[in-house]
């Protein structure tokens, strides 16, 4: 998925040495035999230095990013915007691993984080798409969002599965993408997608939104280049107000502005797919759950956008969110998210799909119903 870190240690070796060379090679030239003795003698020392520094930098994990904290390489994907979306190979072994937790299980059939899927045999199938989240990242896979959630239905005697297709560090074009590409096979009765505000201030805004497909393939400015290979470039970024995704965090305005405007893009590229209903889950980080608001108020954009389109229910979890710690009286919130990164602990996809069961459970019997009466009528 990420090029290796050996991979980008020798990229950035070869873009050295490639430089001194030329460099020398250009003094050799132009300068004479006195000056350009000191000159070469200087270039060696300028790059033996940075590579010296680059080498400590990298061996005391200093300017890491999240992903190579997780052991995930650079960030560079080409999956993102790559016409094929980004599916596991089936049967294959999947590790989450942090300072906080570490957990293993193997894809399905499909190349997904769940039990195998087979031939539709429920009167209901949901499909449940998104990112770590969905897929469960911080949690055994009996322990996601998507199994507790079913586990309540068929509690309810209900005749209801819900399929996990959530992969790590999706956004929600992607998995648009991967619905009209693959996903779409499975005749899926009802979608749902749980975002967060992080998936429209930060991924679309990096990676955009469906134009990114227009023309398929990695696109890199020189900038994104060095910031993923050089961690004494990500120092001088950071020093002028860039954080790890290049992004100007000043510049707040336009990150709102472009946030709800794929927002905008969403919903409706959502409201396209043919009768199904889609029901997109607003869940609140840590931070949004204690100061009781969202970044940039992306609620109210998020839920604007689905009362225009039929087809697309929102829900906001937040509520259900400050209810359930108020009632449990567990105050900390280090017992339901993971520090390090945010994710939810075991505790908090509880949580998450208990709340999830709770604000789609109508939408799902209303669809059984309509399943019964098709299937009475066609009997009779």
């Amino acid at each position: 998925m990420y090029p290796l870190p050996w991979v980008s240690y020798v990229i950035l070796l070869f873009f050295l040495v490639t430089c001194c060379i030329i460099s020398t090679w250009i003094a050799t030239i132009l300068l004479k035999k006195p000056l350009r003795k000191n000159v070469i003698a200087f270039l060696l020392s300028l790059f033996a230095a940075l590579a010296i520094i680059e080498g400590f930098m990298v061996a005391t994990g200093f300017m890491a990013t999240y992903l190579e904290e997780r052991g995930l390489g650079r960030p560079l994907d080409p999956g993102y915007c790559s016409d094929r979306p980004r599916i596991r190979l089936p049967n294959s072994a999947v590790n989450f691993n942090t300072r906080a937790f570490s957990y293993s299980r193997t894809t399905n059939n499909h190349g997904f984080s769940d039990k195998n899927w087979e031939e539709k045999n429920k009167s209901i199938r949901v499909l449940a798409l998104g990112d770590s989240f969905t897929e469960g990242d911080g949690t055994s896979v009996d322990s996601t969002w998507v199994s507790l959630a079913e586990s309540r239905f068929l509690a309810d005697g209900l005749d209801v599965e819900i399929l996990n297709a959530g992969i790590c560090g999706s956004d929600p074009f992607e998995e648009l993408k991967k619905y009209r590409v693959e996903l779409y096979k499975l005749n899926p009765d009802i979608i749902v997608i749980p975002v967060s505000t992080s998936d429209f201030v930060y991924d679309c805004y990096v990676r955009g939104g469906l134009d990114r497909y227009d023309t398929p393939g990695l696109k890199l400015s020189f900038a994104e280049m060095v910031y993923a290979f050089s961690r004494i470039g990500r120092l001088v970024y950071s020093n002028f107000g860039y954080n790890d995704l290049l992004m100007q965090t000043k510049d707040t305005a336009w990150i709102k502005k472009e946030s709800m405007r794929h927002i905008a893009d969403a919903v409706e590229a959502y409201a396209l797919i043919d009768s199904i209903p889609v029901h997109i889950v607003l869940f609140p980080w840590d931070e949004e759950v204690i100061s009781e608001s969202y970044v940039y108020s992306l609620n109210i954009s998020l839920a604007n956008a689905c009362e225009k389109y039929p087809s697309v229910y929102y829900h906001d979890l937040r509520e259900c969110y400050s209810s359930t710690l108020k009632k449990e009286g567990l105050v900390s919130k280090n017992l339901w998210w993971t520090p390090i990164d945010g994710h939810h602990k075991p505790l908090g996809y509880v949580m998450m799909g208990d709340c999830i069961y709770e604000n789609i459970k109508s939408d799902v019997l209303e669809e059984i119903a309509k399943h019964e009466f098709k299937t009475h009528d066609f009997t009779h």
